[in-house]
């Protein structure tokens, strides 16, 4: 339908336009130099400020018409035969609900010891080390 109605209005833009071209632009005059065509195979010239009316102000806004016009067909034609859009398929992503760990609790406790447990390294036996004089170590300890 879309291809259908764009081919009708470019058709419709063509017949519109195909007089204005046919007259040369100024609808009956002679062209570029301002007279009329026809009467027997000569040029009638108007009057110098009437030519100079039909040169100098014309031109610009023909030229803008003229652009405009361009554009507006380009984009009607383009559009009519543009290839549909193509589907896009666009993953889904799964997000894992989040997982609040709680924190372990450390609680510790310092205490004044005067030896420790050691291990031996060559026959893994253990023994009571005593230190020279009391320490503080940190122990763990249940918090409440």
């Amino acid at each position: 339908m879309k291809k259908i109605s764009a081919f009708i209005c470019l058709v419709s833009l063509l017949l519109i336009s195909a007089p204005a071209f046919a007259r040369g632009g100024y609808g009956g005059y002679g062209g570029y130099y301002g007279g009329y065509r026809g009467h027997g195979g000569y040029y009638r010239y108007s009057s110098p400020r009437a030519y100079g009316y039909h040169h100098g102000g014309h031109n610009d806004g023909e030229i803008i018409a003229g652009v405009a016009f361009g554009l507006l067909t380009g984009a009607i034609i383009g559009q009519a035969f543009a290839p549909p859009p193509g589907t896009v398929y666009t993953p889904r992503y799964y997000y894992a609900p989040p997982v609040v760990v709680e924190q372990r609790r450390i609680c510790v406790e310092e205490r004044v010891v005067s030896g420790e447990w050691q291990q031996n390294p060559y026959d893994g036996t253990r023994y009571w080390a005593s230190f020279p004089y009391p320490m503080k170590r940190r122990y763990e300890v249940p918090c409440y």
